[in-house]
């Protein structure tokens, strides 16, 4: 026999969960515009990952429940041009979220939790170093491929012009960016430091 406290419990556990979900259907349809549950279901199809037109309805009208996986949100955000953690932001950027069950934060903090941007983190929640490592390294790799994008485009630029020095100069960054992201992406497969 289960006490009335646990009960209290699972009706906030599961409220919180619908809530979510329901706020990933409404971000998702005024992301959407006009464009009609078919068309996204069909651009998620595109994607790899169809969700059907009668979910996507299920979402719009906040009746899907608390019910919505990973893949559904990933695929959800690209069909729609959006960074998954779009979905789960409130329209209003001085609201908070919701993070947890009970545990509300700002929309700033909110977004430093997700992004590891900043110490914040729900209440009660304990940030573990490796996976912030890990995630920290996972961002430099993504900078470290930024710049290498933009070290090739001065180097082919200036070949174009056909100044010698700009070459040489652009080359070694290109050549420095490439070394970069090989070290850091060997530490994200090993698991080193950096």
């Amino acid at each position: 026999m289960r006490m009335a406290k646990n009960t209290a419990s699972e009706e906030n556990e599961r409220e919180w969960a619908e809530n979510l979900v329901r706020h990933v259907g409404a971000t998702a349809k005024a992301l959407r515009g006009k464009r009609s549950a078919k068309w996204l279901s069909d651009r998620t199809a595109e994607l790899g990952y169809r969700i059907p037109p009668t979910v996507i309805a299920k979402l719009d009208s906040g009746h899907r429940g608390a019910v919505l996986s990973v893949p559904e949100l990933l695929v959800l955000a690209a069909a729609l041009g959006a960074p998954p953690l779009a979905l789960l932001l409130p329209t209003d950027p001085a609201a908070d979220v919701e993070a947890l069950p009970g545990k509300a934060m700002p929309v700033s903090e909110f977004v430093g939790w997700f992004t590891d941007d900043t110490d914040a983190a729900p209440d009660g929640v304990t940030r573990d170093p490796a996976a912030r490592e890990r995630l920290a390294l996972a961002a430099s790799l993504n900078t470290a491929a930024g710049r290498i994008h933009f070290a090739r485009d001065l180097l082919l630029r200036a070949e174009r012009q056909g100044n010698a020095a700009d070459v040489a100069q652009y080359r070694q960054m290109y050549e420095g960016a490439v070394d970069d992201h090989a070290r850091i992406r060997e530490a994200l497969l090993t698991g080193t430091a950096r």
